[in-house]
């Protein structure tokens, strides 16, 4: 958390007369302008652009349309027009200084499009910074031809598609033999995959199957595949932070810790210091997790845009108060980098 210093500085100007007058009222008025040496700020400094942000997280298509009810926020956002949705990404990426935004492909897809994802490249087409993740489904991975199909479309998309994304607690445990393929899919294309892990949306899916801690056999078990436990497994924080703590191939992300409008998320960002807990986050909990874990380069930053209702920059901004200031540049950018191989300076906002 930054905290910004403003120095005022007062000069009582009178009994001047004529153009000397003017002269002098101008050089004393400058000189009020200009920043006392003895205050410790360099005059000449320029403030630093902010972090530019890889938004690993989000959604702008359905993603789960058998599984899931959906509240009113999210159904009107996937119901726009594909160029409604690219102007909407458009807009909410450059209020939030974010370079790359990647959106989430749907599972309950058509047999042509065994990722879920033909109209996020229909989106990308029209949105700089866009990446695109595929969906794994179970109930299919045992299916040859599934699979087959799913990776002819990975690799025709290859430049596009940056993870698979296992939806566990809607569709399965990280066990379940139909994701297994995936897995072997996601080595060979060396792809993360990314687990949705904790909290689930609605009374049906099951929140057994979605703890962090069943990852656990699966980092064992292909330790060669980088895996990404989304939500840092909210509310199990800390079984998140210990598996990345325990293996070199594990990361934990932000996204979708935050709920309510954008009017509830400012409120909370007037708050100092900010409060132990708040509906849906014990924020405190998070914070002690980060910090036993203590490896900042393997946590990665999303919104869980589509899910979430505030704007990406206010959920941006409560991170930036949660997060250390001298881990934002790794969190906010960098490790996303390294992990899914984008580049945030080769985008312009």
């Amino acid at each position: 958390m930054s905290h910004t210093t403003t120095i005022h500085r007062k000069g009582n100007i009178c009994g001047f007369v004529g153009v000397n007058s003017i002269l002098a009222v101008l050089a004393l008025a400058l000189n009020s302008c200009a920043l006392p040496k003895e205050a410790g700020v360099n005059s000449t400094a320029v403030t630093p652009k902010p972090v530019l942000a890889i938004d690993t997280h989000a959604h702008i298509v359905r993603a789960l349309p058998s599984v899931t009810k959906l509240p009113p926020h999210e159904e009107k956002l996937y119901a726009m027009s594909v160029p409604e949705k690219a102007e909407f990404l458009r807009r909410e990426m450059k209020r939030a200084n974010t370079a790359y935004i990647f959106l989430m492909g749907k599972a309950d897809s058509p047999a042509d499009d065994p990722l879920g994802i033909k109209e996020l490249l229909e989106i990308e087409s029209l949105t700089p910074g866009v990446k695109i993740i595929g969906a794994a489904d179970p109930r299919r991975g045992l299916d040859s031809r599934h699979m087959a199909a799913a990776r002819m479309q990975l690799k025709e998309h290859r430049n596009k598609i940056v993870a698979v994304k296992c939806y566990l607690g809607y569709l399965g445990a990280p066990d379940d033999p139909g994701f297994h393929p995936y897995y072997r899919l996601a080595e060979e294309c060396n792809l993360p995959v990314i687990f949705h892990t904790g909290d689930v949306w609605g009374p049906k899916p099951d929140l057994t199957k979605s703890q962090p801690l069943l990852a656990d056999k699966i980092a064992r078990e292909y330790p060669n595949l980088r895996i990404v436990l989304a939500h840092v497994g909210v509310p199990w924080h800390i079984d998140a932070c210990e598996l990345a703590w325990k293996h070199d191939n594990v990361w934990v992300e932000l996204s979708g810790l935050v709920l309510g409008d954008d009017k509830s998320v400012e409120r909370l960002l007037e708050a100092d210091p900010l409060p132990a807990a708040i509906p849906g986050l014990v924020i405190s909990d998070l914070v002690n997790a980060l910090t036993y874990m203590n490896k900042w380069d393997r946590v990665l930053y999303g919104t869980d845009l589509g899910p979430i209702e505030a704007s990406m920059s206010n959920f941006r901004r409560i991170m930036e108060r949660i997060i250390p200031e001298e881990h934002h540049h790794k969190v906010f950018q960098d490790n996303a980098e390294q992990l899914f191989g984008v580049n945030a300076s080769m985008v312009g906002l």
